[in-house]
């Protein structure tokens, strides 16, 4: 829910308010320092957290967790305390708290890692995995002990190997989904499900979605993100 900010001006002496009266619109060059401050004040949520921004945040996050040479900390404290360096430069036609919220942090974000931390960060922590279906999914980084894929179960047909990133070390926690995304089951062993817990999933839910398609082998199976009858065409 969005909160409605008055931007005024006032003076205090001790507890004792002075004066008080809304800014003209008139006084446009000195909005910048006003939301700047509001910020301060506020916090980052009166920004608009895209879900690459977010991924961006937690992705550097668990890079810095697992590396003795950090990056550069993209945390909300850190953010705050150089709003003048990543936010201000972007801020000339921002003239209210409500445009604050259609600014695209993302890239104002990224500028922040050198050129040789975003390489690493790419390649250390990616942003998305390909998946046997072609689907290219985000991998959710916000709890960074852990790692997650959501991914629908027949979108992972004939890969045996569960999905690593940090230089193949970490093993992605799978979150096998149903064709209505509810969780089926959880794994950080893509062939221990295979061969453990397939058969029995695939008892349960083949009448449960009918229209939907449940090989015996998924070894060998063809991954999709389709319908038996989207799979015909």
């Amino acid at each position: 829910e969005s909160k409605k900010f008055d931007l005024k001006e006032s003076a205090h002496f001790l507890q004792l308010e002075l004066y008080s009266k809304p800014l003209a619109l008139s006084q446009k060059h000195e909005m910048t320092p006003l939301l700047l401050e509001l910020l301060k004040q506020e916090g980052l949520k009166l920004l608009t957290w895209s879900k690459r921004a977010k991924s961006l945040q937690d992705r550097v996050s668990f890079v810095n967790q697992h590396l003795k040479k950090s990056m550069e900390s993209l945390s909300e404290n850190v953010l705050l305390e150089t709003l003048d360096v990543w936010l201000e430069p972007f801020m000339g036609d921002v003239k209210s708290p409500k445009m604050l919220e259609y600014l695209d942090i993302y890239p104002m974000l990224l500028s922040l890692l050198s050129w040789q931390n975003q390489q690493e960060l790419s390649s250390l922590a990616p942003e998305k995995v390909n998946v046997p279906s072609g689907s290219n999914i985000f991998i959710d980084y916000s709890d960074i002990t852990k790692p997650a894929l959501y991914v629908k179960l027949q979108e992972m047909f004939g890969l045996e190997d569960t999905p690593k990133i940090f230089n193949d070390t970490i093993a992605l926690q799978i979150q096998l989904l149903s064709p209505a995304m509810r969780l089926i089951q959880i794994t950080y062993d893509l062939s221990s499900f295979w061969k453990n817990s397939y058969a029995e999933v695939r008892k349960e839910l083949r009448g449960k979605y009918k229209r939907h398609y449940w090989p015996e082998d998924p070894y060998q199976a063809v991954a999709t993100k389709n319908t038996k009858k989207h799979m015909m065409k």
